[in-house]
Protein backbone atom coordinates (compact mmCIF):
# COMPACT_ATOMS: atom_id res chain seq x y z
CA UNK A 1 0.00 0.00 0.00
CA UNK A 2 3.05 2.38 1.08
CA UNK A 3 4.52 1.75 -2.49
CA UNK A 4 1.04 2.02 -4.52
CA UNK A 5 0.74 5.53 -2.61
CA UNK A 6 4.55 6.78 -2.37
CA UNK A 7 6.39 4.74 -5.07
CA UNK A 8 7.91 5.82 -8.89
CA UNK A 9 7.51 2.27 -9.57
CA UNK A 10 11.38 1.46 -9.70
CA UNK A 11 11.33 0.09 -6.00
CA UNK A 12 11.38 -3.52 -5.81
CA UNK A 13 9.99 -5.35 -2.57
CA UNK A 14 9.91 -8.73 -1.77
CA UNK A 15 9.82 -10.83 1.25
CA UNK A 16 12.04 -13.61 3.28
CA UNK A 17 10.84 -15.62 6.48
CA UNK A 18 13.40 -14.65 9.11
CA UNK A 19 11.52 -16.99 11.31
CA UNK A 20 11.88 -17.60 14.65
CA UNK A 21 15.75 -18.12 15.35
CA UNK A 22 19.09 -15.70 15.06
CA UNK A 23 20.10 -18.61 12.51
CA UNK A 24 16.80 -18.47 10.45
CA UNK A 25 17.01 -14.66 10.40
CA UNK A 26 20.50 -14.90 9.30
CA UNK A 27 19.70 -17.26 6.23
CA UNK A 28 16.93 -14.90 5.28
CA UNK A 29 19.16 -11.65 5.07
CA UNK A 30 21.74 -13.24 3.44
CA UNK A 31 19.49 -14.70 1.00
CA UNK A 32 18.28 -10.88 0.66
CA UNK A 33 21.34 -9.64 -0.11
CA UNK A 34 22.26 -12.51 -2.55
CA UNK A 35 19.23 -11.46 -4.36
CA UNK A 36 20.87 -7.44 -4.36
CA UNK A 37 18.49 -5.74 -1.24
CA UNK A 38 19.78 -2.51 -0.02
CA UNK A 39 17.33 -2.01 2.70
CA UNK A 40 16.10 -4.91 5.11
CA UNK A 41 13.00 -4.51 7.18
CA UNK A 42 12.79 -6.57 9.96
CA UNK A 43 13.65 -9.18 11.48
CA UNK A 44 11.29 -8.82 15.01
CA UNK A 45 13.04 -10.53 17.94
CA UNK A 46 16.10 -8.62 19.15
CA UNK A 47 18.29 -12.20 18.90
CA UNK A 48 17.57 -11.98 15.26
CA UNK A 49 18.78 -8.54 14.82
CA UNK A 50 21.78 -9.09 16.69
CA UNK A 51 22.79 -11.57 14.66
CA UNK A 52 22.10 -10.54 10.66
CA UNK A 53 23.14 -6.75 11.69
CA UNK A 54 27.25 -7.35 11.00
CA UNK A 55 25.86 -9.11 7.51
CA UNK A 56 23.64 -6.13 6.60
CA UNK A 57 26.69 -3.41 7.60
CA UNK A 58 29.11 -5.63 5.54
CA UNK A 59 27.23 -5.06 2.61
CA UNK A 60 25.95 -1.49 3.08
CA UNK A 61 22.79 -2.12 3.30
CA UNK A 62 20.60 -0.39 5.35
CA UNK A 63 18.37 -2.29 8.60
CA UNK A 64 15.19 -1.40 9.79
CA UNK A 65 14.65 -3.34 13.00
CA UNK A 66 11.09 -3.41 14.58
CA UNK A 67 12.56 -4.82 17.58
CA UNK A 68 12.52 -2.70 20.84
CA UNK A 69 16.04 -3.60 21.82
CA UNK A 70 18.18 -0.59 20.45
CA UNK A 71 21.79 -2.53 21.48
CA UNK A 72 22.26 -2.37 17.62
CA UNK A 73 21.14 0.97 16.48
CA UNK A 74 23.39 3.13 14.80
CA UNK A 75 25.94 2.63 11.80
CA UNK A 76 23.54 1.75 9.47
CA UNK A 77 20.93 0.32 12.36
CA UNK A 78 17.14 2.15 12.54
CA UNK A 79 15.20 0.68 15.51
CA UNK A 80 11.94 1.63 14.30
CA UNK A 81 9.17 0.33 17.28
CA UNK A 82 7.67 2.02 19.96
CA UNK A 83 10.53 2.13 22.87
CA UNK A 84 9.41 2.45 26.90
CA UNK A 85 12.04 4.98 27.25
CA UNK A 86 10.47 7.38 24.90
CA UNK A 87 7.42 7.22 27.49
CA UNK A 88 9.10 7.47 30.84
CA UNK A 89 10.83 10.54 29.36
CA UNK A 90 8.17 12.32 28.01
CA UNK A 91 5.71 12.23 31.20
CA UNK A 92 8.44 12.85 34.03
CA UNK A 93 9.59 15.78 31.65
CA UNK A 94 6.29 16.99 31.66
CA UNK A 95 5.57 16.37 35.26
CA UNK A 96 8.69 17.89 36.53
CA UNK A 97 7.84 21.40 34.44
CA UNK A 98 4.65 21.57 35.93
CA UNK A 99 5.47 21.34 39.85
CA UNK A 100 5.97 17.44 40.73
CA UNK A 101 9.01 17.16 42.42
CA UNK A 102 8.63 13.93 44.72
CA UNK A 103 8.15 11.16 42.84
CA UNK A 104 8.20 6.93 43.32
CA UNK A 105 8.62 4.68 40.70
CA UNK A 106 6.07 1.59 39.89
CA UNK A 107 7.11 -0.69 37.22
CA UNK A 108 6.21 -4.11 36.10
CA UNK A 109 8.73 -6.98 36.90
CA UNK A 110 10.77 -8.08 33.92
CA UNK A 111 12.63 -6.26 31.42
CA UNK A 112 10.50 -3.72 30.38
CA UNK A 113 10.23 -2.32 33.63
CA UNK A 114 13.49 -2.19 34.15
CA UNK A 115 14.11 0.05 30.89
CA UNK A 116 11.51 2.16 31.91
CA UNK A 117 12.91 2.16 36.10
CA UNK A 118 16.27 3.50 33.83
CA UNK A 119 14.63 6.10 31.50
CA UNK A 120 12.68 7.36 34.75
CA UNK A 121 15.55 8.00 37.07
CA UNK A 122 17.58 9.08 34.36
CA UNK A 123 14.75 12.04 33.52
CA UNK A 124 13.95 12.77 37.05
CA UNK A 125 17.70 14.02 37.61
CA UNK A 126 16.90 16.38 34.76
CA UNK A 127 13.80 17.41 35.88
CA UNK A 128 14.83 18.39 39.83
CA UNK A 129 12.00 15.09 40.74
CA UNK A 130 13.26 13.17 43.67
CA UNK A 131 13.24 9.64 43.33
CA UNK A 132 11.45 8.37 46.75
CA UNK A 133 11.70 4.90 45.80
CA UNK A 134 10.91 2.37 43.56
CA UNK A 135 8.36 -0.53 43.69
CA UNK A 136 8.13 -3.51 41.41
CA UNK A 137 4.83 -5.56 40.22
CA UNK A 138 3.70 -8.88 38.59
CA UNK A 139 1.71 -8.13 35.18
CA UNK A 140 -2.04 -8.29 35.56
CA UNK A 141 -4.32 -8.05 32.70
CA UNK A 142 -5.69 -4.49 33.90
CA UNK A 143 -2.54 -2.45 34.03
CA UNK A 144 -3.68 -0.21 37.20
CA UNK A 145 -4.11 -3.51 39.17
CA UNK A 146 -0.53 -4.43 40.13
CA UNK A 147 0.51 -0.56 40.29
CA UNK A 148 -1.95 0.15 42.59
CA UNK A 149 -1.18 -2.55 45.01
CA UNK A 150 2.48 -1.30 44.35
CA UNK A 151 1.20 1.80 45.05
CA UNK A 152 -0.13 0.93 48.93
CA UNK A 153 3.64 -0.25 49.24
CA UNK A 154 5.10 2.85 48.09
CA UNK A 155 3.16 5.29 50.48
CA UNK A 156 5.35 3.57 52.80
CA UNK A 157 8.37 3.63 50.90
CA UNK A 158 7.59 7.53 50.43
CA UNK A 159 6.96 8.69 54.65
CA UNK A 160 4.04 10.74 52.76
CA UNK A 161 5.79 11.87 49.85
CA UNK A 162 3.20 9.81 47.67
CA UNK A 163 0.05 9.19 49.47
CA UNK A 164 -3.03 7.60 47.24
CA UNK A 165 -5.37 10.90 48.41
CA UNK A 166 -2.58 13.46 46.61
CA UNK A 167 -0.46 11.74 44.33
CA UNK A 168 -0.38 11.76 40.50
CA UNK A 169 -0.90 8.48 38.85
CA UNK A 170 1.84 8.97 35.60
CA UNK A 171 2.06 6.49 32.63
CA UNK A 172 3.37 5.16 29.71
CA UNK A 173 1.44 4.95 26.05
CA UNK A 174 0.50 1.21 27.41
CA UNK A 175 -2.32 2.92 29.43
CA UNK A 176 -4.13 4.18 26.29
CA UNK A 177 -6.44 1.65 26.24
CA UNK A 178 -10.51 1.59 27.07
CA UNK A 179 -9.94 -0.49 30.44
CA UNK A 180 -7.46 1.74 31.94
CA UNK A 181 -9.01 5.22 30.78
CA UNK A 182 -12.60 4.17 32.35
CA UNK A 183 -11.10 2.61 35.28
CA UNK A 184 -12.15 5.27 38.15
CA UNK A 185 -8.54 4.50 39.75
CA UNK A 186 -7.13 6.56 36.81
CA UNK A 187 -9.13 9.52 37.77
CA UNK A 188 -6.53 12.64 37.27
CA UNK A 189 -3.96 10.22 35.69
CA UNK A 190 -1.28 11.56 32.95
CA UNK A 191 -0.23 9.52 30.68
CA UNK A 192 1.43 9.91 27.55
CA UNK A 193 0.60 8.27 23.61
CA UNK A 194 1.10 9.18 19.59
CA UNK A 195 -1.34 10.94 17.19
CA UNK A 196 -4.28 8.53 17.06
CA UNK A 197 -6.00 10.82 14.71
CA UNK A 198 -3.38 9.68 11.86
CA UNK A 199 -3.53 5.82 13.32
CA UNK A 200 -7.28 5.93 13.15
CA UNK A 201 -7.24 7.37 9.53
CA UNK A 202 -4.37 4.29 8.64
CA UNK A 203 -6.56 1.71 10.34
CA UNK A 204 -9.67 2.69 8.07
CA UNK A 205 -7.80 2.63 5.08
CA UNK A 206 -6.13 -0.25 5.56
CA UNK A 207 -9.58 -2.03 6.04
CA UNK A 208 -11.16 -0.71 2.99
CA UNK A 209 -8.31 -1.56 1.26
CA UNK A 210 -7.66 -5.21 2.21
CA UNK A 211 -10.47 -6.38 4.97
CA UNK A 212 -7.70 -6.43 7.46
CA UNK A 213 -7.32 -5.17 10.90
CA UNK A 214 -4.38 -2.84 11.15
CA UNK A 215 -1.75 -4.07 13.68
CA UNK A 216 1.06 -1.94 15.49
CA UNK A 217 3.29 -4.06 13.49
CA UNK A 218 1.84 -2.78 10.40
CA UNK A 219 1.77 0.69 10.72
CA UNK A 220 5.61 0.44 11.48
CA UNK A 221 5.97 -1.25 8.11
CA UNK A 222 3.82 1.24 5.94
CA UNK A 223 6.08 4.33 7.68
CA UNK A 224 9.33 2.89 6.95
CA UNK A 225 8.05 1.55 3.19
CA UNK A 226 6.73 5.46 2.70
CA UNK A 227 9.62 7.57 3.96
CA UNK A 228 11.98 5.19 1.78
CA UNK A 229 9.30 5.69 -1.38
CA UNK A 230 9.37 9.19 -0.77
CA UNK A 231 13.30 9.22 -0.87
CA UNK A 232 13.77 7.13 -3.41
CA UNK A 233 13.43 9.29 -6.68
CA UNK A 234 13.11 7.94 -9.79
CA UNK A 235 15.12 4.60 -8.93
CA UNK A 236 18.15 6.89 -7.26
CA UNK A 237 18.51 4.67 -4.59
CA UNK A 238 21.25 6.88 -3.50
CA UNK A 239 18.71 9.82 -2.34
CA UNK A 240 18.23 6.87 0.83
CA UNK A 241 20.87 7.74 3.33
CA UNK A 242 22.01 8.14 7.00
CA UNK A 243 21.85 11.91 5.86
CA UNK A 244 18.40 11.59 4.77
CA UNK A 245 17.13 9.65 7.34
CA UNK A 246 18.76 11.17 9.74
CA UNK A 247 16.87 14.70 9.29
CA UNK A 248 16.47 16.41 12.32
CA UNK A 249 12.69 17.66 10.82
CA UNK A 250 11.91 13.98 10.71
CA UNK A 251 8.70 12.64 9.12
CA UNK A 252 5.23 12.28 9.71
CA UNK A 253 3.47 8.53 10.22
CA UNK A 254 0.55 6.77 10.80
CA UNK A 255 1.11 7.15 14.92
CA UNK A 256 2.60 11.14 14.58
CA UNK A 257 5.76 12.43 13.87
CA UNK A 258 8.85 10.68 14.35
CA UNK A 259 12.62 11.28 13.76
CA UNK A 260 15.90 9.58 14.46
CA UNK A 261 18.71 10.08 17.33
CA UNK A 262 21.71 8.03 16.65
CA UNK A 263 19.49 5.22 15.16
CA UNK A 264 17.00 4.83 17.49
CA UNK A 265 13.48 6.47 16.42
CA UNK A 266 11.92 9.04 19.09
CA UNK A 267 8.11 9.54 18.59
CA UNK A 268 6.48 12.82 19.24
CA UNK A 269 3.93 12.07 22.05
CA UNK A 270 1.06 14.05 23.70
CA UNK A 271 0.59 13.93 27.00
CA UNK A 272 -2.84 13.27 28.34
CA UNK A 273 -4.75 13.03 31.26
CA UNK A 274 -7.86 10.93 32.37
CA UNK A 275 -11.11 12.59 33.12
CA UNK A 276 -14.58 11.55 34.12
CA UNK A 277 -15.68 11.45 30.28
CA UNK A 278 -12.42 10.00 28.53
CA UNK A 279 -8.70 11.30 27.83
CA UNK A 280 -7.88 14.58 26.90
CA UNK A 281 -4.80 15.90 25.84
CA UNK A 282 -3.49 18.22 27.93
CA UNK A 283 -0.33 19.03 25.94
CA UNK A 284 0.19 18.49 22.61
CA UNK A 285 2.26 16.00 20.94
CA UNK A 286 6.15 16.83 20.45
Amino acid sequence: MALSESGDGKTVFFTEDSGATPEEATNAVKSALAKGADVVLGPLFASGVTAVAPYTRANNALLFSFSTDSTEAGRGVYVFSFLPEGDARRIVDYAGSHGIRRMVILAPIGRYGDRIVAAATASAVSANITILGTERYEVANNVLTGATDAARRAAVLSRGGARGQTAIYLGTSQWNEPTTISDSRALGSWFVRTDIATRANFETKLRNQSQRRATRLAGMGYDVMTMLARMGVQGDKSTINPTTIENPAGFQGVDGHYHFENGIIARDLAVVEIAPNGARIIEAAR
